[in-house]
């Protein structure tokens, strides 16, 4: 797989259009040959259900294409969504940019 990286960084809350918005963005993305999609979260301080919506609905096109969509820099809150809903075993998560940068250097991302 080619290491080609996309980083987007949302921020405040990830809901209906915002995720939808998203949601677009990063399949537009895996459409022009982007192969790694990078979601920081640092900046996001909540989701509803349509950013989870949205998160499920993208991480199925980047999959069906061969590509990964991996979210790095959860707040607490955020992370807690994650952790309840099951996404943290769906997604790669990354405690931060740095660790995924680590990841993907050494060639471990699969």
């Amino acid at each position: 797989m080619t290491s080609v990286v996309r980083v987007l960084q949302p921020n405040g809350v990830l809901d209906g259009n915002s995720a939808n918005d998203l949601g677009t963005e990063i399949i537009n993305h895996i459409q022009a040959d982007i192969k790694i999609v990078l979601l920081d979260f640092d900046k996001v301080t909540f989701m509803n259900s349509s950013g989870i919506g949205a998160l499920v609905s993208a991480l199925k096109a980047t999959k069906k294409s061969g590509g990964d969509l991996c979210i790095c820099s959860l707040s607490a809150q955020v992370r807690e969504i994650f952790k309840i809903t099951k996404l943290d075993k769906l997604f790669k998560v990354f405690e931060s940019r740095e660790s995924f940068n680590q990841t993907v250097n050494a060639g471990a991302l699969a």
